[in-house]
């Protein structure tokens, strides 16, 4: 022990916990396999292009013509690959966001009664003397009360690259990254009230709102896609006067019209 540290009794630590002031947060509802397959698969337009592909597939039995089949595989070859691509995406970002919850749980190392515990970080109390050293998180908020050479990365927080010094007095958030050093710290926030947590909440109230330029972005391609739905029908119904529904190219041009305005990615 580099100074003659107390830290909390076993009386002020029940106290503690039993006011609520703990270090418990919880835990975000992470998707579930089923979740994401769903979530990817039948999403509006993949239910268009499987009703299209169905469609096309039909009128290939009836026909006999083997470019309706080619058509319908090639459809099928590029929902799939985008709809597989968007599932992998969100397993690798729920691997990372797994991980750095395992990595934020580590045990952490605290002063009671004059002697160093190791705990888990739920375990930590308001008042609680933490100890930190290098290739650590802090796990809660505090001042730091003793500094040997400590220097903390905030870019998780704060987007700033550089390390910065923490000397005694400093304020220590939790998040931030232990890159050289050791020194001691006392939990000043713990739990909902940490940075870490706040920010948690912060992102998960966040609601995404589009510019100008999306927005008219977006009207230009809704706008298009009921023209080309229009144009459409109106072909097939000046098709049906003249009974050249079966025209099998005609088929397709209305099948290629139709898949060449949705979003397939």
């Amino acid at each position: 022990m580099p100074l003659p540290i107390s830290g909390l009794s076993a009386a002020e630590v029940q106290e503690q916990q039993r006011q609520g002031r703990v270090n418990f947060t919880r835990t975000p509802h992470a998707k579930s396999t089923r979740e994401i397959f769903l979530e990817n698969i039948l999403t509006v337009f993949n239910l268009i292009n499987f009703a299209i592909i169905a469609f096309l597939f039909g009128v290939f039995v009836w026909s006999d013509d083997i470019r309706l089949l080619l058509d319908s595989v090639g459809i099928i070859t590029v929902v799939f690959a985008n709809t597989a691509i968007a599932i992998v995406q969100e397993f690798r970002t729920r691997a990372i966001l797994e991980n750095t919850r395992l990595l934020l749980s580590r045990e952490v190392t605290v002063v009671r009664e004059g002697k160093e515990i190791i705990i888990e970080p739920s375990e930590v109390v308001e008042g609680d003397v933490v100890k930190i050293h290098r290739g650590e998180y802090a796990v809660v908020d505090g001042s730091v009360i003793h500094s040997l050479g400590l220097e903390m990365d905030e870019s998780l927080l704060t987007g700033e690259s550089l390390t910065i010094e923490k000397p005694v007095g400093s304020a220590l958030f939790s998040g931030s990254y232990c890159v050289a050093g050791t020194g001691y710290y006392v939990a000043e926030r713990v739990g909902q009230s940490s940075y870490a947590s706040r920010i948690t909440a912060l992102a998960r109230e966040y609601k995404f709102v589009s510019t100008p330029l999306q927005k008219r972005v977006d009207k230009i391609f809704v706008w298009s896609f009921v023209i080309a739905l229009g144009l459409a029908l109106f072909e097939i119904l000046m098709r049906a006067q003249t009974g050249g529904l079966s025209d099998l190219d005609f088929i397709r041009r209305i099948a290629t019209v139709v898949i060449t305005l949705l979003p397939e990615a």
